[in-house]
């Protein structure tokens, strides 16, 4: 996929770890030269496209008690029977539609461009729990063990499909774990045994995009939104989750490769807070959020 970025301003969770963790973290230039392989493992959970809620804040607007948790509890889970039962139509309509048969395929494609990673071997695990993923580290001869988690969901109001890829890449040899350790003193557990390794703050690297695709138009409520999505086997909805796959693989890899140059590597988070992004054609704006991840929205 090809990119062209036009700066038009000043000059980016399936996992244990900690919730304010960046979702950026460059690689440390004086690991780009020790890494020459990696095992990229596939995380994908989902079975289906799952539909997002507003969820209700009353607790936190009262100022706490068990009476206002209760009716949060009630009201979300309304909201949620309500959600599931509305996107039953968008469901049936991509019922041949395999997300994971498109993520594998991006994601070979695009880490298949990351030449200075000779070997990389790609594998899909939609069982996704923190024990297996360990075991996989665990059985992995490469120098990073290299985790895509993705997910993707429509919006509360219906209007919008939202993909979003995580990356995180592990240190696997006592080199790079000892390197690990010096430049994060006191918050990598690398070398830890009764640590897991799949601790956000063990990643040498990391990196997350969030794409969202709208609807064109002027939608006027979540039923008309999903009859639209649906429309001719959910013609627009497998178009937007194939773009949305290909954006956020093809972004993951810009990342990776451009922590091949050392320069690059420390400084890929100083890149613009947001720009115009024109692939195949297709504009879109890109950001990146205060924790570092790059937020990419379709313009219509």
């Amino acid at each position: 996929m090809r990119f062209f970025l036009v700066p038009f301003a000043t000059a980016v969770a399936l996992l244990s770890g900690c919730a304010v963790q960046p979702a950026f973290k460059p690689m440390p230039a004086a690991a780009v030269q020790k890494v020459k392989n990696s095992d990229i493992e596939v995380l994908i959970s989902q079975k289906e496209l799952n539909a997002s809620i507003n969820n209700s804040n009353l607790t936190a607007a009262a100022g706490g008690g068990l009476l206002f948790a209760l009716i949060d509890t009630a009201v979300n889970n309304s909201r949620e029977d309500d959600a599931q039962h509305l996107i039953v139509p968008l469901r049936n309509a991509l019922l041949d539609y395999s997300f994971n048969d498109q993520a594998m395929e991006a994601v070979k494609r695009e880490t298949g461009n990351i030449s200075w990673i000779a070997e990389k071997n790609v594998m899909l695990l939609t069982k996704v729990t923190n024990q297996n993923v360990e075991k996989a580290i665990a059985e992995s001869k490469k120098d990073v063990f290299t985790t895509i988690a993705f997910a993707y969901e429509l919006s509360p109001d219906m209007k919008t499909i939202t993909v979003i890829g995580h990356a995180n890449a592990f240190p696997n040899t006592d080199e790079l774990k000892a390197l690990q350790l010096s430049l994060y003193q006191g918050t990598s557990k690398v070398n830890d045994p009764s640590a897991m390794k799949t601790l956000m703050v063990n990643s040498i690297y990391r990196d997350r995009v969030v794409f969202h695709e709208t609807l064109p138009g002027d939608i006027k409520d979540r039923s008309a939104a999903i009859a639209l999505w649906s429309a001719n086997g959910g013609e627009l909805a497998r178009k937007a989750l194939d773009h949305g796959v290909d954006v956020v693989a093809s972004l993951l890899a810009r990342d990776f490769i451009a922590a091949n140059t050392p320069v690059v590597a420390g400084a890929i988070s100083q890149q613009p807070d947001a720009f115009l992004t024109d692939i195949d054609g297709q504009k879109m704006s890109a950001t990146r959020d205060k924790l570092g991840s790059l937020v990419v929205v379709v313009v219509k």
